[in-house]
C-alpha cells in the first residue's frame, strides 16, 4: 500500500509530539534504546529509525495525549508495515499485531470534544524488510484522512494502568485425587497496553508461563495436600498484578501393591518374531545387552523379542509409557498401539500419549522388539500419576499371564458384491485388514476354495484374471503375528464371456 500523507492542516493545539520509546526487539521489552518527541509519520524503508535501533526487528511505543480540534466523530487510521495497535481514551481502536506488508487499518468512529486532551498509545513493531508507520485521522467534516499533526500531540506522561487477572479454573476449594491433571486457566487484560505474559504459581513455586491467550496450563497433581494457586499478569510496561488465590485440595492416591514377577519374554533367532521361541523367561523389560547375546540360543545380532502379559496400575490417573530402544519397538497397552518405531535406529526414546488407568486394574500389554546389529538396548518406562519423571516399570507391576489373543479383522473392499466382470480381463481384488493387539502378517485371497494369491504388506491387494464364466465367491483370510486367522465376508461376482465381434466376408 502506497500512501501520500500531507499535514493535518491548521491545528489549534500547542503540542510538539508524542513520546516515542524505541526498543531493539519486536516485543517492546527491556530498556528503550532511543527516546524522542515526535509525530508518527515514518517510512524508514530498509534503514534504521535512529541511533541504537536495528534496521529490522525493532518496536516502538508512542504515548501521551491527543487534543481534538473540533467536537464530533473522529476516525483513526494507520498505514503500517508491520504490526500496530492504537488506544485512544482507553479504547483499543486498531489491532493488527501481525507481520504484514504496508496495510491500512481504520477504526470505528469515536466522539471527541474540541480542546479536550485524551490519552493515546500507539504500539508498533517491524519484523523485517521495509518499515512503515503512519498515524492518520479523519476529523468531523473531513472527507479524507490526514496525518495527525504534532501540534495536536503532547508528550504527557500517562500513568501506566496495571493489568487485571483472575483464575477461571479450577474452582476455589476444588478437590482432586493425586495424579490427576488439572487445567489451570486465567483471564488477563490490560486497558492501556498489552499482556506480555501470565505466570501460574502453586504457592511460591512457578508452574508455567503462558505468553499468549488463552492463558492456561495443565497441572499434574503429584503432591497430596492443600495447594494455593495464583496467576501473575505482566503488561508491556512490566507492571504486574497477582490474581486472587484459588485453593485446591489434592487427596492422596490409593496405592495398590503389586505382586507380579514380570512379563513372558519370547526370544526368536530372527528379526521377524517368527518360528519357535528359543528362550522364554519371565522378566521386566530393562536391558542393555550391548554387543552380547541376551541368552542361550539367541544370536548376538538379528534377533527379536515379544514380551506379553499384563501391567497393573498402582493408582488411578494419567500415565505415559516410554521406551529406550536400539532398534525397532512397538508397544500395545489395552490392545491400543501406543508406541510404534519399527525401524533400524540407534538408542532412541519414544513416548506415548496420555493414557488413563485405574488403580489395581490389570491391562493387557505387549512389547515387540528387534535388534538388527551392533548394540542392543530395550527398556520400558512409565510415568505414573504420582511421578514427575519416567521410571522403569518394575517386575511387581508386570504379570506373565497371557492375555487372550484378539483375532484380526478383514473385509474385501473391491470388487463390490454383485459386480459384473469379464472373462480373461484382470481386476484388482483388495482388502482392509488390522490387528488390535499385534500385526497382520499376511492376507490370502480366495476364489471359492482356490487360493488366488497372498499379500504380506498393506495396502492388501492383487490382480486377478478370472478364466471361467459364472458366479464366483471371493473371500480374504487375514493372519496375525500369532497365526490367528479371520475370514472376511464373501463377495459374489459374475464373470461373463467377452463379446466376440461378428465376422464377415
Amino acid at each position: 500500500v502506497s500512501v501520500t500523507v500531507s499535514a493535518g492542516g491548521g491545528g489549534t493545539g500547542t503540542g510538539t509530539g508524542l513520546l516515542g520509546q524505541y526498543y531493539a526487539n519486536v516485543n517492546l521489552s527491556g530498556t528503550s534504546v532511543l527516546q524522542r518527541t515526535e509525530t508518527i509519520n515514518f517510512n524508514w524503508g530498509m534503514t534504521s529509525p535512529g541511533a541504537g535501533v536495528p534496521v529490522d526487528n525493532f518496536s516502538i511505543r508512542w504515548s501521551g495525549q491527543i487534543e481534538a480540534i473540533s467536537t464530533g466523530a473522529y476516525q483513526f487510521q494507520t498505514n503500517s508495515d508491520d504490526g500496530v495497535r492504537v488506544w485512544v481514551n482507553g479504547q483499543l481502536l486498531i489491532d493488527n499485531w501481525t507481520p504484514h506488508g504496508a496495510t491500512l487499518d481504520t477504526s470505528t468512529a469515536i466522539t471527541l470534544t474540541a480542546g479536550q486532551k485524551y490519552n493515546i498509545i500507539v504500539q508498533y513493531f517491524d519484523s523485517g524488510f521495509d518499515a512503515v508507520m503512519q498515524l492518520l485521522w479523519k476529523k468531523p467534516g473531513d472527507a479524507t484522512f490526514t496525518a495527525v499533526p504534532a501540534t495536536q500531540l503532547y508528550n504527557t506522561t500517562i500513568p501506566n494502568v496495571a493489568p487485571t487477572v483472575s483464575l477461571t479454573a479450577p474452582a476455589n476449594n476444588a478437590t482432586v485425587t493425586q495424579g490427576a491433571t488439572v487445567a489451570i486457566t486465567a483471564n488477563a487484560t490490560d486497558s492501556d497496553g498489552s499482556i506480555s505474559k501470565v505466570e501460574f504459581y502453586d504457592g511460591t513455586t512457578l508452574l508455567s508461563t503462558s505468553t499468549s491467550a488463552p492463558y492456561s496450563y495443565n497441572w499434574l497433581t503429584s503432591t497430596a495436600g492443600t495447594h494455593t494457586l495464583t496467576a501473575k499478569a505482566y503488561d508491556d510496561q512490566n507492571a504486574v498484578t497477582t490474581s486472587a488465590a484459588v485453593n485446591v485440595t489434592v487427596n492422596a492416591s490409593v496405592i495398590v501393591p503389586g505382586t507380579g514377577a514380570g512379563l513372558l519374554g519370547q526370544y526368536f533367532a530372527n528379526v521377524s518374531l517368527s518360528g519357535t521361541a528359543v528362550l522364554q523367561p519371565t522378566e521386566a523389560v530393562n536391558f542393555d545387552w550391548g554387543l552380547a547375546s541376551p541368552g542361550a540360543g539367541v544370536p548376538v545380532d538379528n534377533f527379536s523379542v515379544r514380551w506379553s502379559g499384563q501391567v497393573e496400575a498402582p493408582s488411578t490417573g494419567t500415565y505415559q509409557f516410554r521406551t529406550n530402544s536400539d532398534d525397532g519397538v512397538r508397544v500395545y497397552v489395552n490392545n491400543v498401539l501406543v508406541i510404534n518405531n519399527w525401524t533400524n535406529h540407534g538408542a532412541t526414546l519414544n513416548t506415548s500419549a496420555n493414557i488413563t488407568l485405574t488403580a489395581g486394574q490389570k491391562y493387557a500389554i505387549v512389547v515387540e522388539y528387534y535388534d538388527s546389529g551392533y548394540d542392543a538396548v530395550i527398556q520400558l518406562f512409565w510415568k505414573t500419576p504420582i511421578d514427575s519423571i519416567f521410571n522403569v516399570i518394575p517386575a511387581e507391576r508386570l504379570y506373565s499371564g497371557t492375555p487372550a489373543n484378539v483375532l484380526p479383522t478383514v473385509s474385501i473392499t473391491a470388487p463390490a458384491t454383485g459386480a459384473s466382470l469379464t472373462q480373461n480381463v484382470a481386476v484388482t481384488v483388495s482388502a482392509n485388514a488390522a490387528d488390535s493387539d499385534g500385526t497382520v502378517s499376511k492376507v490370502e485371497f480366495y476364489d471359492g476354495a482356490t487360493l488366488i494369491g497372498t499379500d504380506t504388506t498393506a495396502p492388501y491387494s492383487l490382480s486377478w484374471t478370472p478364466t471361467t464364466t459364472g458366479s464366483h465367491s471371493l473371500t480374504a483370510i487375514a493372519y496375525d503375528n500369532l497365526s490367528a486367522t479371520t475370514t472376511s465376508g464373501a463377495v459374489s461376482v459374475t464373470v461373463s464371456a467377452a463379446n466376440v465381434l461378428p465376422t464377415v466376408s
